[in-house]
């Protein structure tokens, strides 16, 4: 017996256990509910013992929960409350007893053998096999009579298998049964288990094994042997004895019923009742005469007409009496008769039968590996057919292989494999049916099969498997003894069944297999979906073809800031803005009923709480057979383009009237003049010719502030940056400026302060001077305006970096708080009014402040009303020169040629921070005379020098023999694919303006010791990739292949590649989605990249995807040759390493 114990006191599990366990129980032990709660819905247990007060789950909840999941097995709750009420609460709740703590140890084991004994009922109160017997409550086993003693679990064993008769017990099942979970052996214990009991039973007198193995399965009880003709002679004498008296008693009642007169309705009544058992009883006895006559009797009684029924009873007790005095009555015997021959048919059937119980236990014998199930079909068919080889083989590609076999000949073994048609399944692989052989050798045809000739196999019958209708293989029996006789019909249909039953078996297994393998495909596929959802930049939700949300991706729930669970069952819906959602829900229920895709806006409350306009592109998902199963929605956030339209709104307002302000003072003006009115007044004339050159100047700054600042901020204009000294360029805008101030009567207090800025001197000039003029026009007369700068440390643990500061300081009206950011925009005054009175276009603020941030710097401004206002900008400063001298010698040596004393000065200052030694050169000839000279370690090369260019230079360089090894690294404004130069004579190529970090990069990897070199590509055509990786590894190069967007981005972690092959068109995303990925990583925001797909690619989609030096070729376009030219040439530019050739 088997009990879980859900108890969390130590100190009482310690106590019971022990008792428990001398009992002879099995007990596994849960702490908590819900660990008992686990346990006792995996496993089976005969009892229960639950406490009520658990950690987790009580055991109130714990007893109701087992009840309502049908769990019958007796619960005894064992818990110190011991009022009335709680044990009503407990017995209600499903529990079968309830016993209070203190308890006495012994009544506590009582009343589980109560519960033992309830739970029993429906079973015999001894077990017995023959003369063996058992006991169940007191746990005794005899046999015949005299007692046997066994150990604990030699008992338990031998209950088992008296309480299953019929059932076969592997050694894993045994163990579940008697064993706990805390104490489970190995399989080798049940053996010798096993072996005990058999040799306790033997020394005991039983005259054979009751234990049966089951070979390749377990074990189970043999049937008992039908008993002798001894013995069912005496049980018939003794049922006899016991049965008499009634059968008297009972003829009695029936000599009183004839005798009566008249015979009342209760007379009537039990004569009745006893002629009917009289009936079965004399049948049973074989007294056939006597149970005829009784049941004329009784239908005599039940007549509603009166019948004699003297004579008939008269006859019958004569009858009863004659066969008692003639034999001693037998049991179901037959009547001493001539035997008759046995009909062949009806022996055939009742073998048929006998036959048909061995497929039944296969059928329902749960089997733990088809080799089990293998073993115990070749043992059965074996020993129904009288054949001492079984074959059960798989068959494909006319390949005959060997899964199972059982055999005297050593020559067959599992995993052999011949071919089919040197095997006698060859016929029955052709007829696809079974075939059978009573004499092999005397078929002329057969003598010679490779068969006969190596086994001498005589008899064979074989039968095709199927499995899904497909034949799997054949299962066979054969002997190397002659049959005497054709097998019989009945044997074909028994090797048909008994392949059917495997059929069935494989099949089932392969459906479970698919079924498994399907739920892992979709299980990877749901990891890889959620994997690329939740990488992808744009919010993602999936529906139901309810419409009810299935999946939101992290992106959505990072930007709602709210969980999976509250965004489903529309509860994202509480975040849509109160006048959007009506009319959202009514454009996705009219998509709904059509399944039509749907595009739609809305504003969606963010986690900070602000709404942002969302624009929703809503695509049905279908089933591969056309099926409508959801939506899949993308989002993406268009506030900045609502925005963008705002202000361009805004902005055409804006500038239609700050246009026509101007032209129409210009026109008025001019109208007047032209008409001639005032050809009478010369100074009204000269007043409408001021009038209108004002106004035209006003409108040429305006149109001139208009393009600056649409061509800075779009990257049109190319500013041209040098070192400059920031003292020079403060002292030429306070002289442009002074005559402007003089006229407003304003002094310009100017303090220069000298610093090496790298900037463009004239756009600089620009903000100084819009500066100033704003500050003159708001300064009342007589005030001072005040131009100075000051110097700050960048970084406190970098002294080197720092910045300046300039500030433009005025005594005018100043600016409300409210507008000191918003004057920073396009057409913004603090004032209206101020164009018309002082001038100014409102666009003067807006271009200092797109120049200060392509300067890498910032702009704002600080002010009270009434006491004036401070405007600020900051920009980089240079370090300061400093020589190569002071750099350690053993740091590597650059050579530097541009003739552009400005970049030599600015990329001198960034290397010599990075504690490179340089040498520059302003010419070519200059650069090859000192690399002669002073080797360097590698050379940065302009392109584009006057005297002689610098492919001329790099060729010179290459021709001799001193310098023709030095790497050279290209830093010019072309692009690679603008110039002639071959990848192999440069190490890399950096665009300009360079950066530090990129500078940096390009110096290390060219430096650093040459490793081979790594390529990635992400192609879904494997045949196209195939090709691509044979031609990277003809040039010795290491390639990586990815088949998906989502399996492309994480090879690129693993790997950092050197260079990425990327196919647009891709599974699991595209692409642009790869790169986008790519651009957040540290390591590979700048990977270089070949774009090779069939896709027309516009201008913006190329900016899209650029990363570090990038190539677009076209599939179909480009030939092999020119390909692998290109791409291995700019895999020499960015290792730096020469290829291998093929």
């Amino acid at each position: 017996m088997k009990i879980l114990l859900i108890e969390d006191d130590d100190v009482f599990i310690e106590t019971l256990i022990p008792a428990l366990t001398a009992e002879h129980y099995a007990v596994d032990v849960a702490t908590d509910g819900q660990t008992g709660w686990e346990l006792a819905t995996a496993a089976i247990y005969d009892l229960i013992v639950l406490d009520v007060m658990l950690p987790k789950r009580d055991g109130i909840s714990l007893c109701r929960q087992l009840r309502s999941q049908g769990n019958q097995t007796p619960i005894l709750l064992l818990t110190a409350q011991d009022t009335s009420s709680s044990k009503v609460v407990g017995l209600d709740a499903g529990a079968d007893d309830y016993v209070t703590k203190p308890v006495d140890l012994q009544e506590l084991l009582a009343r589980i053998r109560a519960l033992q004994r309830r739970d029993s009922a429906t079973l015999l109160p001894v077990l017995t096999w023959e003369n063996l017997q058992l006991d169940p409550s007191t746990r005794e086993v005899t046999y015949a009579g005299k007692p046997i003693f066994l150990r604990p679990k030699e008992y338990d064993l031998l209950e088992l298998f008296l309480r299953n008769p019929h059932r076969v017990f592997s050694r894993g099942a045994i163990l579940d049964h008697l064993w706990s979970l805390s104490e489970l052996p190995g399989e080798e214990t049940v053996t010798a288990h096993i072996k005990g009991l058999r040799q306790h039973l033997k020394a005991a007198g039983l005259p054979q094994d009751p234990i049966e193995t089951v070979y390749g399965i377990g074990y189970r009880l043999k049937l008992e042997a039908p008993p002798s003709q001894s013995q069912a002679n005496a049980i018939a004498a003794a049922t006899w004895k016991r049965t008499q008296p009634r059968i008297e008693q009972r003829l009695a009642t029936l000599e009183r019923a004839a005798l009566a007169d008249p015979l009342t309705d209760s007379l009537r009544q039990e004569a009745t009742i006893a002629a009917h058992k009289l009936v079965g009883s004399l049948g049973m006895f074989n007294i056939d005469a006597g149970s005829q006559l009784a049941q004329q009797i009784e239908q005599c009684l039940q007549s509603p007409l009166p019948q004699e029924l003297t004579p008939l009873v008269a006859t019958l007790q004569q009858t009863v009496q004659q066969a008692i005095q003639a034999a001693p009555p037998q049991l179901f015997a037959s009547p001493a008769t001539t035997p008759q021959p046995v009909n062949p048919e009806t022996a055939a059937l009742e073998r048929f039968s006998a036959h048909l119980k061995h497929l039944h236990r296969i059928n329902t014998t749960d089997y733990d590996s088809f080799e089990a199930l293998f073993a115990d079909c070749l043992a059965t068919g074996c020993e129904i057919f009288e054949l001492e080889t079984g074959i059960i083989s798989q068959i494909s590609n006319q390949t005959y292989l060997i899964r199972s076999v059982q055999s005297t000949l050593e020559a067959l073994a599992p995993g052999l494999t011949f071919a089919v048609e040197n095997t006698y399944c060859a016929a029955v692989m052709a007829q696809q049916q079974t075939v059978t052989y009573a004499h092999v050798g005397s078929i002329d045809a057969l003598r010679s099969h490779p068969v006969y000739q190596s086994l001498q196999l005589e008899s064979y019958i074989g039968t095709p498997i199927f499995v899904k209708g497909q034949i799997f293989g054949t299962l066979n029996f054969s002997s190397t003894r002659v049959r005497q006789q054709p097998f019989e019909l009945h044997e074909y249909e028994l090797i048909e069944l008994m392949a059917q039953s495997i059929g069935r078996f494989i099949a089932a297994d392969l459906t479970e297999r698919s079924r498994q393998e399907a739920e892992a495909k979709l299980r990877e596929s749901e990891t890889r979906f959620r994997t690329m959802a939740n990488s992808a930049p744009v919010l993602l939700r999936m529906t139901n073809a309810s419409r009810q949300d299935t999946f939101f991706n992290q992106t959505w729930l990072s930007f709602t800031g709210r969980t999976l669970a509250q965004e489903r069952h529309g509860g994202w819906l509480s975040g849509v803005h109160p006048d959007d959602l009506a009319p959202y829900q009514a454009a996705t229920a009219l998509a709904l009923e059509t399944h039509q895709p749907l595009e739609v806006e809305y504003r969606l409350r963010r986690a900070d709480g602000q709404y942002r306009w969302i624009l929703e592109r809503s695509k049905p998902r279908r089933l591969a057979d056309g099926r409508f199963v959801g939506y899949i929605a993308t989002c993406i956030d268009i506030s900045h383009r609502h925005e963008v339209e705002t202000l361009k709104d805004e902005f055409i307002s804006v500038v239609n009237h700050e246009l026509r302000t101007p032209l129409t003072s210009i026109l008025g003006a001019l109208d007047l003049l032209a008409s001639g009115t005032l050809s009478a007044q010369p100074e009204k004339s000269q007043q409408m010719l001021q009038i209108a050159a004002k106004n035209a100047d006003r409108l040429v700054r305006l149109i001139n502030d208009m393009l600056d600042i649409e061509r800075i901020e779009s990257g049109k204009i190319t500013l041209t940056k040098q070192v400059c000294d920031s003292a020079e360029l403060m002292n030429a805008a306070a002289e442009s400026m002074q005559s402007l101030a003089q006229a407003a009567d304003v002094t310009l207090a100017v303090t220069p302060l000298a610093a090496r800025i790298w900037a463009d001197p004239d756009r600089i000039l620009q903000v100084f001077t819009n500066l100033l003029s704003n500050a003159i026009k708001f300064s009342p007369a007589g005030s001072t305006i005040w131009l100075a700068a000051h110097l700050e440390t960048v970084s406190e643990t970098d002294p080197a970096s720092q910045r300046i500061t300039f500030s433009v300081r005025d005594r005018g009206r100043g600016i409300p708080a409210d507008k000191l950011k918003s004057i920073f925009g396009r057409f913004q005054q603090v004032d209206a009014s101020d164009s018309r009175k002082r001038g100014g276009t409102g666009l003067g603020l807006a271009v200092c402040r797109s120049i200060v941030q392509h300067h890498g710097g910032k702009i704002w401004v600080e002010s009270q009303l009434t006491q004036g206002s401070t405007f600020f900008f900051t920009l980089p400063v240079l370090p300061a020169e400093s020589s190569a001298a002071s750099i350690d010698a053993a740091h590597p040596l650059v050579l530097l040629c541009d003739d552009d004393p400005s970049v030599r000065t600015v990329v001198t200052a960034m290397l010599e921070r990075q504690q490179y030694r340089v040498i520059a050169a302003a010419s070519g000839q200059s650069a090859i005379a000192q690399a002669v000279a002073q080797p360097p370690d590698v050379i940065l090369l302009n392109l584009m020098m006057p005297g002689m260019y610098g492919c001329q230079t790099l060729a010179a360089l290459k021709a001799q023999p001193q310098t023709r090894d030095i790497p050279v690294i290209i830093l010019s404004g072309l692009r690679p694919e603008d110039s002639q130069i071959s990848a192999d004579d440069v190490s890399d190529w950096i665009i300009k303006p360079p950066s530090d970090a990129a500078l940096v990069r390009s110096l290390q990897r060219t430096l650093a010791p040459q490793k081979r070199a790594c390529v990635l590509v992400i192609e879904d055509d494997t045949d196209l990739a195939q090709i691509l990786t044979a031609m990277f590894e003809r040039h010795g190069i290491a390639t990586y292949a990815a088949q998906t967007a989502q399996a492309g981005i994480q090879l690129s972690q693993q790997v950092c590649p050197d260079l990425l092959v990327l196919d647009l068109c891709l599974p699991e995303g595209d692409g642009f989605i790869v790169v986008d990925w790519l651009r957040q990583h540290d390591r590979l925001h700048q990977v270089p990249l070949v774009v090779y797909t069939a896709k027309d690619l516009s201008e913006i989609e190329r900016e899209q995807l650029r990363l570090g030096q990038t190539l677009f070729l076209t599939k179909g376009r480009i030939s092999p040759e020119a390909f692998e030219q290109q791409i291995i040439s700019l895999i020499h530019r960015v290792t730096g390493e020469p290829a291998i050739s093929p």
